[in-house]
């Protein structure tokens, strides 16, 4: 692919403002997060055992089930109602 004079310059302002931004926002790093591995762990089961349901259950009930499933993992309902 081959940029012409605009994409050149595009990427020059964009780089620019970039560098422009980081020079002039000099905020100290806030503190990570503990890490939770065993969530980690957890949701690549869950997606395992999606790809195994895709050819029994099909990709739209299949898709349903693990998107319903993550949410969950995601953010644990409180009750039944949400």
């Amino acid at each position: 692919m081959k940029l012409s004079r605009d994409g050149w310059a595009g990427r020059a302002v964009l780089a620019a403002a970039l560098v422009l931004i980081d020079v002039l926002t000099k905020s100290q790093p806030r503190p990570l997060a503990k890490a939770d591995y065993g969530s980690v762990v957890l949701h690549f089961a869950v997606f395992g055992l999606y790809v195994a349901s895709l050819p029994s259950l099909g990709f739209r009930v299949a898709t349903f089930a693990y998107i319903a499933a993550t949410n969950a993992l995601l953010d644990r309902p409180k009750s039944a109602r949400g």
